[in-house]
């Protein structure tokens, strides 16, 4: 696999460029996050990757490189960086692996921000992953019946990336159910490690938030549970939170206002998602099969929570839960490996000359 862009004592080595060439653009102070992140589950390829993030206040480059563990996915590998300048209100979507790239304004191809995994994962015939199906598509109409969330600081502490961060755990248990009251449950675990919020008051933290508030705000999609978990599992969750959103409206801002005790920027997070379908049983081709065992009802779910949570459901009881960590329809992980300010060279945030555009709207 090709190695991702990088930029190298004065040398900028972008994309496929034939060998080394001299970088006469000026450098500047930028933010630069390395991290590590895994995937898989009922609804995402089994795939691993690596990110470095280049962060400046109107301008971000996020470069990735995946590599999926089924060898029926080897041609799937990619290495990849999207470009976004806000300055200019443009995407720059780079493929490194052919040199191309692709190029949209910034808020107007929210599709194509994140990895489409739909080709490679969920509904393709090369995966054992299955594509999410909305009410809608299912002829279903159901009503939220439950919508339990709960946010727990832990009070554990560790460094990552050179820096000390706090636990958060975050349980949420969402009911639907049909006109003949049987019942769609779905169970949320978020862990997230934060830095220490008198971090986020440092010059480079500062840069960073500023960034991210001009991004979200072009795109449109400045969810709290967006920046949290990330785009990847953001969008691997996107189907059923417009479910949610559409079916009970407030549904979503209700966990927004909860999600703002969580002080601090992540630099861990793990997302597993698990789900239990009863609602219009043989109202549209066959159901997923229970990743939980809830044949004793909403307890089940509520111990389920329980149990990876630490007690966040206090009053339900106790039940064995077996394997659901093997089994959860989306599960992501990341951890950021290395935070730190460098002198880096504009031509990171700009389109080599080499490349070949592919498609621009």
């Amino acid at each position: 696999m090709k190695a991702l862009p990088v930029v190298v004592a004065g040398l900028s080595v972008l994309g496929g460029c034939a060998g080394p060439m001299t970088d006469t653009t000026p450098k500047n102070p930028t933010m630069v996050i390395q991290g590590k992140y895994s995937m898989g589950g009922l609804y995402l390829p089994e795939a691993s990757g690596t990110e470095v993030v280049y962060t400046r206040p109107d301008r971000r480059r996020v470069d990735n490189d995946v590599e999926f563990d089924s060898f029926m996915l080897g041609w799937a590998d990619f290495s990849g960086s999207d470009i976004y300048r806000m300055d200019q209100n443009k995407l720059w979507m780079l493929n490194n692996d052919d040199e191309s790239y692709r190029e949209c304004q910034l808020g107007g191809c929210l599709a194509d921000v994140s990895f489409n995994f739909n080709s490679v994962g969920p509904g393709n015939s090369d995966s054992n992953g299955k594509a999410y199906e909305g009410y809608n598509d299912r002829g279903c109409q159901v009503s939220l019946k439950t919508n339990e969330f709960n946010v727990q600081k832990t009070g554990n502490s560790r460094m990552i990336g050179g820096y000390s961060t706090n636990e958060y755990r975050v349980g949420w248990e969402i009911e639907m159910a049909d006109q003949s009251g049987r019942v769609d449950t779905n169970l949320f675990q978020f862990v997230f490690w934060t830095t220490a919020p008198e971090v986020g008051q440092s010059p480079l933290w500062q840069v960073h938030q500023q960034a991210m508030d001009n991004y979200y705000q072009a795109l449109e999609a400045n969810h709290p549970m967006a920046r949290l978990i990330g785009p990847e599992a953001y969008d691997a969750l996107s189907g059923f939170i417009e479910d949610l959103d559409r079916i009970h409206n407030g549904a979503i801002t209700e966990t927004a206002e909860k999600l703002a005790a969580i002080e601090g920027y992540p630099l861990a997070t793990k997302v597993e998602w698990f789900q239990k379908l009863e609602a219009c049983r043989g109202a549209s081709g066959s159901r997923h099969a229970s990743t939980v065992d809830l044949n004793k009802g909403v307890g089940g779910v509520a111990n389920a929570a329980a149990n990876a949570l630490g007690n966040f459901i206090k009053d339900k009881r106790d039940a064995a839960v077996t394997a659901w960590t093997d089994n959860a329809l989306v599960r992501y992980e990341y951890e950021a490996t290395q935070v730190s300010e460098q002198m880096v060279h504009d031509s990171t945030f700009m389109v080599p000359d080499d490349y070949t555009l592919v498609r621009r709207r």
